[in-house]
């Protein structure tokens, strides 16, 4: 506050009143405080000092450096389990992919909906156009190149083993499912996880029971001729193979 002299109180000077019973707390909006000279008080709002306000201290040149080593230090680890986590998700969903192709595929063998692609790519020749078809619609259901999949599809009886037996007496019991088995490439998209991911493989079964007539053709004498899809299997990865895909009774499995 600014003391602001007067010699008498009863002269005051601009931004002073005299002190007295009359003045004191009638002044609206101004503060009325005694001064120490001759009985005045200031009223000029001016006249009052704000307290100055505290600036944070800057930070020195050492806290700087300190922090920047703690970022350098930080920065690759959150880096590595970023991608690990983008190379889990990739991998995960691949997974999925995996099981839903073989779960189609095994729809589409029971009921003789193959499709009509044979443009994908096989690791062994189908034994037949309805054989490739089916492969190429397993292969496609995955969204991954045809070359990181590879497909096998048998058949079992009524008692879940292995049977290759298509004749009239059997289609007419209708006991007949349809296996399909799916591997799929894992693969580390960022390359710093290639080590666990590279060599390993996701793997899906799917068995569905066929339909009573899974499809027909009208021979040249005009009979009905109800056939299957042949079994068949592709050459496996490098260090990868069938043996995960058995049957339900795996005592009559055979390799294809």
């Amino acid at each position: 506050m600014t003391l602001l002299r007067c010699d008498r109180c009863g002269a005051a000077e601009p931004g002073t009143e005299p002190i007295g019973p009359a003045t004191v707390g009638k002044v609206p909006g101004r503060i009325l405080r005694p001064s120490l000279f001759d009985g005045c008080v200031t009223t000029d709002r001016t006249s009052i000092r704000r307290r100055p306000t505290r600036r944070p201290a800057r930070r020195g040149r050492g806290e700087r450096g300190a922090a920047l080593i703690e970022f350098a230090l930080a920065f690759p680890i959150l880096f590595l389990l970023m991608m690990g986590v983008v190379d889990f998700g990739v991998n995960y969903g691949n997974k999925v992919e995996t099981s839903h192709a073989a779960r189609e595929g095994a729809r589409a063998g029971s009921v003789g909906r193959v499709g009509v692609d044979t443009s994908c790519y096989v690791a062994r020749t189908p034994p037949s156009t309805e054989a490739r078809q089916l492969a190429c619609l397993i292969k496609a259901r995955t969204h991954m190149d045809s070359e990181d999949v590879r497909v096998r599809f048998t058949y079992m009886d009524g008692d879940g083993r292995y049977t290759n037996d298509f004749s009239e007496a059997k289609r007419q019991a209708n006991r007949y499912s349809i296996m399909v088995c799916v591997s799929t490439r894992a693969f580390s998209l960022s390359g710093l996880l290639a080590p666990v991911f590279n060599g390993k493989f996701h793997h899906s079964r799917a068995v569905i029971k066929t339909g009573t007539t899974p499809w027909s053709n009208v021979a040249a004498t005009g009979a009905t001729v109800y056939s299957y899809v042949p079994q068949y299997a592709e050459t496996t990865f490098a260090g990868d193979s069938w043996s995960w895909c058995t049957s339900d009774d795996p005592s009559a499995d055979i390799n294809l």
